[in-house]
Order: C-alpha cells, then sequence, then structure tokens
C-alpha cells in the first residue's frame, strides 16, 4: 500500500521533522514495515525514515538532501549507513568529457604479420610453440 499525505503544524504522528509532503510505503496492512520520503515544503530538504515493524516507532528521519550544498563539481559525494549524503574526502581533479573512453588503445588478436598483445605469431609451427616470458617464441620442450 502506497499513499500521500501532507504533513503540516497540525499533524501529530507520522510526521518527519517539517511541514513536508509524504509519500509512504507500507510493506504490509499492518502497520509495520514502512518507509516515508518526505519532501519539506519549508526548505526543500528530502527525508527518508522507517519502521521495521507495528510494535517500533518511527527511527528519526535521514536528511538525504538538505538546504546546504554537499559535494561539488570536483567532490564527489555517497549516502551513508544513516542515509546522510556525505562529501568525499577526494576531489575529481579533471573534467571527463561524457564519451570518454578508459582506454585509447583497441587490441587485436596477434596474426603472422602483426603483433596484437603479443609479439606477432611465429610464420610457422605456431600451434607447436609458446610464448616465452622474454617475449619470444618457443617450441615446447619436449619431455
Amino acid at each position: 500500500e502506497m499513499f500521500h499525505m501532507i504533513a503540516s503544524s497540525a499533524t501529530t504522528t507520522g510526521k518527519c521533522p517539517s511541514d513536508a509532503n509524504v509519500l509512504q510505503m507500507n510493506w504490509d496492512n499492518n502497520g509495520g514495515y514502512d518507509g516515508q520520503l518526505a519532501i519539506s515544503t519549508s526548505d526543500s530538504r528530502l527525508y527518508i525514515r522507517s519502521r521495521p515493524s507495528a510494535a517500533t516507532a518511527w527511527r528519526e528521519a535521514a536528511t538525504i538532501v538538505g538546504a546546504t550544498a554537499t559535494g561539488s563539481s570536483t567532490t564527489p559525494v555517497y549516502v551513508n549507513a544513516t542515509g546522510q549524503v556525505t562529501a568525499l574526502s577526494y576531489t575529481i581533479e579533471k573534467s571527463v568529457p561524457s564519451d570518454a573512453k578508459f582506454t585509447d588503445t583497441t587490441y587485436s588478436a596477434p596474426t603472422t604479420s602483426a603483433a596484437g598483445l603479443v609479439p606477432a605469431l611465429p610464420s610457422s609451427n605456431g600451434t607447436s610453440q609458446y610464448l616465452r616470458g622474454d617475449g619470444s617464441w618457443a617450441a615446447a620442450p619436449v619431455t
């Protein structure tokens, strides 16, 4: 079951920290395993909270997106275990184009006339040779 409610100052139960539009999702019909997503009407905060069963109170609402910006175009963010948006401790130093490829080279399989990720294949007896650690092809030893 899912429903929408408007939580105002007159709301006494099922309300996040501020007046908000609340989308409540009930996993079952017994008032347990519920979740709420709420958008504040006063400061554009986005809250989320849940309760694991009908016998327990709502957990404290976690602010997912706050009134003050977290992160930037060079500082990435993540949502931590309590649902808070948290800036990472590293920055992105370069702009990456949307069509960027993370390799500049496409490798082909080696042939007898061209190398790939390994030297060119031997011109004869290619199936009975192996690639040695020094990068050369050699006949397999007979044991």
